[in-house]
């Protein structure tokens, strides 16, 4: 029962990648670069092949919809998981999506 379970929840968070995913605009290539990982990490996962760990899921959430007053905290705690110099090439890339989509709002 446990292991079904946890099949049912990675599932869940395999189909929140993808809507992420659509809602972002990006294709895989960019999505990959964004979040740095691979391509064939993110093909995997829109294919049914893969998962994405909680951790993908959290960041690509905070890039695509935002971080609210008390997310600056989870993507602190989400950055320090990463080896330094991708957490570098995120915080770059979210900065470019910040501002992007700051210069779509006036």
């Amino acid at each position: 029962m446990a292991k079904h379970r946890i099949d049912i929840e990675l599932a869940g968070l395999a189909r929140e990648f993808q809507q992420l995913f659509l809602m972002s605009g990006w294709n895989q290539r960019e999505c990959a670069q964004h979040l740095g990982v691979s391509f064939t990490h993110i093909n995997g996962i829109l294919n049914g092949g893969g998962q994405p760990s909680v951790t993908l899921v959290k960041l690509i959430k905070l890039m695509v919809e935002g971080p609210t007053k008390t997310d600056y905290r989870s993507l602190i705690l989400v950055l320090e998981k990463f080896p330094v110099a991708t957490r570098a090439e995120i915080i770059g890339s979210l900065e470019t999506l910040l501002r992007s989509s700051l210069a779509r709002k006036f």
